[in-house]
């Protein structure tokens, strides 16, 4: 153990005490006594610079748009990015300039495609873009280029028109064939309509002069043009009595079929055995009138039904179509002094040839 000197030993008691009582006194002076309760209440207030009214937390935390942004916005030139970093819980309407971006990070991102281009501030497009002119610049820029580009712009725009041309023309030869495509498909139609629909329906004009003569017994019957039953068919004419005929005179219209001599009836099936339906149309949307004759091959009907020898057979049918006075009341069978009559032949007997 190291002895020390009395001298320093002195000095070392001595100073410890005054190290204390230095920072006691130091602590004092930093310290202030607390004030008493009257004396604050007759201190006046001192004024602060803290706004009245409570201040929203949630508005110092909200990121602010700047003026700046504001019009980089209206002009189409701030970024979707740096729309949404800045308000990521804020619903965009984007304007049109942004719905179509080319930038390849943002595109990514945001998953947009688009051809349109977005041009700096102040610059515009050629108004030939629409030729082809894929310039852009400034205004003053386009205008020289608009000046100085005469035959470049009258070229694209005559390349545009010989293309419109050509095109015009391709859509032309498409109308013509497509007009002869329905041409063929109506001579079809009509093929198969008298193939298996009706195969006839007779329109009879000036029925109230027709009927006159009738009653008169000056024609007492009408000849309907000759028609076929169907394809490589039966040639058929049909005949109408107005005034009727035999014990349906001045009662009945009478209806009769008569089998003409045709190019077919050498391959044809006799005696004629197919059944034929007449209408009567009401051409007023009411029902119509419906009789069906059924020829019926006995011996004693051969010369109606058997194969014409002349030009064509007697006829047979119905006496009783349809009543005179229903025919002629106005209920809508004739109209406008004309009437129409459908006549179907059943070739369902009719074997295949």
């Amino acid at each position: 153990m190291t002895a020390v000197a009395p001298a320093e030993a002195k000095a070392l008691v001595h100073d410890r005490p005054a190290k204390l009582i230095e920072v006691k006194r130091r602590s004092e002076r930093s310290v202030s006594p607390a004030p008493q309760i009257s004396s604050i209440l007759d201190t006046p207030p001192e004024r602060t610079l803290t706004p009245v009214g409570t201040i929203d937390r949630n508005l110092l935390e909200k990121k602010v748009v700047t003026p700046l942004d504001e019009k980089k916005k209206e002009d189409g030139r701030l970024s979707v990015l740096d729309i949404k970093e800045r308000e990521p819980n804020a619903t965009l309407a984007l304007p049109k300039s942004l719905e179509m971006v080319k930038d390849d990070e943002i595109a990514e991102k945001l998953n947009l495609k688009g051809e349109e281009k977005v041009l700096p501030e102040g610059h515009i497009e050629c108004p030939f873009k629409l030729f082809g002119c894929p310039y852009s610049g400034r205004i003053v820029d386009v205008q020289k280029h608009i000046r100085d580009g005469k035959m470049l712009h009258l070229s694209q725009m005559c390349d545009n028109v010989l293309t419109l041309q050509r095109e015009v023309q391709v859509e032309i030869n498409k109308a013509s064939c497509y007009l002869a495509l329905d041409e063929e498909l109506k001579r079809r139609t009509n093929a198969n309509d008298k193939l298996y629909s009706c195969q006839m329906i007779w329109r009879i004009d000036n029925y109230s002069t027709q009927y006159k003569k009738a009653r008169d017994a000056k024609k007492s019957l009408l000849f309907s043009r000759p028609f076929y039953s169907h394809c490589n068919g039966y040639k058929l004419v049909c005949m109408l009595a107005p005034y009727g005929d035999g014990e349906s005179l001045r009662e009945y219209v009478s209806v009769f079929i008569s089998i003409a001599r045709g190019d077919n009836d050498a391959m044809l099936g006799w005696p004629f055995r197919c059944p034929i339906t007449f209408t009567v149309l009401n051409q007023k949307g009411h029902e119509n009138v419906t009789q069906t004759l059924i020829p019926k091959p006995l011996p004693e009907n051969e010369p109606f039904l058997g194969r014409p020898s002349a030009d064509r057979n007697p006829a047979f049918g119905l006496q009783r179509l349809i009543k005179m006075d229903e025919m002629r009341n106005g209920k809508g069978f004739v109209v406008h002094d004309t009437c129409f009559i459908k006549i179907d032949v059943n070739i369902a007997e009719v074997s295949a040839f």
